[in-house]
């Protein structure tokens, strides 16, 4: 059975399921039999609705026991059961969102004049606000929809001019909210522009950061670290405002909430190619730091606490880059069965990254031997893995396995051409050309002179080194040093 009810339903786990249950029994939801009997009906069915019993003859059923199948009437009902699911997720909501109850207090306070509540309320909110430590938008919204409704209470109600003067602090809540928002925004569209370029008012953010110029002030630590922020995206080469950046980030990081530290770390990722040398050590230390630190605050995950195959891939090849082989161990132990896309390729990734730490260990036969299970559609991935097969053969000195491999592999490329960006495709078949030359000459250095022997071996590491772009150029330039000895 599938419609918007049980698409609805299916997103509850077993707590929710059973408080809508309960909301459809009670006077309050006003959902009357039918409704109930439905629903009793559904959740024997839940969380999938795919059992050959729950179709929607058997529904009419069990809500109409003795009549015969209506499908009219039955959309009715699953029409008023949707309408009711919707409810019951916006009373949810409702009931978490603190900036709601505290604003649905002060306005009932204020239309059924309970003054004397309004101004206790108004109090218990400043004070609330003023020893929250977190810094996010829910708490700047709270104060400023507070200090808004208050501030026309005092208008209407008292004729003490108070209601005039409190408009001063409403302006200045309004200012940092505003600001706030508009930054975030902003912080997002340039984070997004790396990826999908799109035109955006760059003339009204210019303003912003005028304006911002005169506004910054100490004290307002969120607006500050939102500033330096945008600053850095806007000149991304400007080593300072990454510095400067990353000092805010890890001195507030612990009352910064989830979503808007993932924007920060996002943001100070996306210049890191900008402020440090591509490939260098230094760029993939920085990057390491942001890796560390976001799986540290878990804003690394999506949904259902999973992380993304391209997340996953990413981390552990920066982690492989320095060596950090028990980091990335522990890593891909723990998320071994976490990884977000098609079930095949989340695998295959686990199973190309433990092969990885196992030749780093110098276990390659073990290595060899997990990758025989291996099956990949990702074409990135499907490569990466093919290297790493010459790898293993060449370490493992089996040369009729390694010509083969290099041949299907070069044939695999080619046929992938097209699809392929040129920049990989080029840099896959240096990856080919080098290794075999460094096979060839391994295999013929014994009777080689010594002369020959340098020479070949020079050739060699200048034909790594000059290349632009080539993977696995360390293993590479180890297995050169590796011959002259």
């Amino acid at each position: 059975m599938k419609n918007k009810s049980t698409d609805l339903l299916k997103t509850f786990d077993a707590d929710k399921l059973k408080r809508f249950q309960d909301y459809l029994s009670s006077p309050y939801s006003k959902a009357g039999p039918l409704l109930q009997h439905l629903c009793s009906f559904l959740l024997r069915f839940a969380p999938s609705f795919q059992n050959i019993l729950c179709t929607d003859e058997n529904a009419f059923e069990a809500i109409y026991p003795k009549k015969p199948y209506n499908k009219t009437q039955l959309s009715k009902v699953f029409s008023q059961l949707f309408n009711m699911l919707k409810d019951f997720v916006a009373l949810e909501y409702a009931i978490e969102d603190e900036v709601f109850k505290q604003k649905s207090l002060m306005q009932y306070a204020i239309k059924n004049n309970i003054l004397e509540w309004v101004d206790e309320l108004y109090e218990k909110n400043k004070k609330e606000i003023r020893q929250t430590a977190d810094l996010n938008f829910v708490t700047l919204q709270r104060k400023y929809e507070i200090e808004n409704l208050y501030t026309n209470f005092l208008i209407l109600h008292k004729d003490d001019g108070g209601g005039e003067l409190n408009f001063l602090n409403l302006l200045d809540t309004f200012e940092e909210y505003s600001l706030c928002t508009q930054l975030y925004i902003y912080a997002q569209i340039i984070n997004r522009q790396r990826i999908y370029p799109f035109e955006y008012p760059k003339a009204h953010l210019e303003y912003l950061i005028q304006e911002l110029r005169t506004y910054n002030n100490p004290k307002k630590t969120f607006t500050d670290i939102w500033y330096h922020i945008i600053l850095l995206l806007q000149h991304p080469k400007d080593r300072t405002y990454y510095d400067k950046c990353k000092t805010l980030i890890d001195k507030y990081e612990k009352i910064i909430t989830k979503d808007i530290l993932r924007v920060f770390i996002t943001a100070m990722r996306n210049v890191l190619s900008d402020c440090f040398e591509p490939g260098s050590q230094a760029h993939y230390q920085e990057y390491f730091y942001w890796i560390k630190k976001e799986i540290k605050e878990e804003i690394v995950y999506v949904e259902n606490n999973l992380i993304q195959f391209k997340t996953f891939r990413n981390f552990f090849v920066v982690a492989s880059r320095l060596k950090e082989w028990k980091w990335a161990e522990d890593f891909i132990k723990k998320h071994e069965h976490s990884i977000s896309g098609q079930p095949e390729d989340c695998r295959a990734i686990y199973l190309y990254c433990y092969a990885e730490i196992l030749l780093a260990k110098k276990e390659f036969l073990k290595a060899k031997e997990s990758l025989k299970i291996f099956k990949c559609k990702d074409i990135y991935l499907s490569l990466d893995e093919r290297r790493l097969l010459a790898k293993l053969c060449y370490e493992l000195g089996e040369d009729e396995e390694f010509e083969k491999l290099l041949n299907s592999f070069g044939r695999k490329l080619t046929y992938h051409k097209s699809s392929l960006p040129p920049n990989h495709w080029q840099a896959n078949r240096q990856f080919i050309n080098i290794i075999n030359s460094l096979f060839l000459t391994r295999s013929q250095i014994s009777v080689m002179t010594r002369s020959e022997r340098a020479k070949a071996i020079a050739e060699l590491q200048e034909k790594i080194t000059s290349a632009d772009i080539i993977p696995e150029k360390i293993w590479l330039l180890e297995k050169v040093e590796a011959l002259k000895k």
